[in-house]
């Protein structure tokens, strides 16, 4: 998953040589969040794996689209 993040983020910026960040890895907690959400009905902690930062996410999001 942290792949094809970091391929979508290196296409939008025309930057293909962008090396996997904290926020990349952060995003792709996130989707692994909501698949164990919809699969199992818990939270990634309860499932033993560190719990990504939401807040860190829609930052994250508020930056990249202001370098586009």
């Amino acid at each position: 998953m942290a792949e094809d993040i970091q391929h979508r983020i290196c296409s939008k910026n025309s930057n293909m040589n962008m090396d996997f960040t904290a926020e990349i890895y952060n995003e792709a907690l996130i989707m692994i969040e909501d698949l164990c959400l919809q699969l199992a009905n818990k939270v990634i902690n309860q499932l033993g794996t560190p719990s990504p930062n939401r807040s860190a996410a829609a930052s994250f999001d508020v930056e990249l689209h202001r370098e586009q």
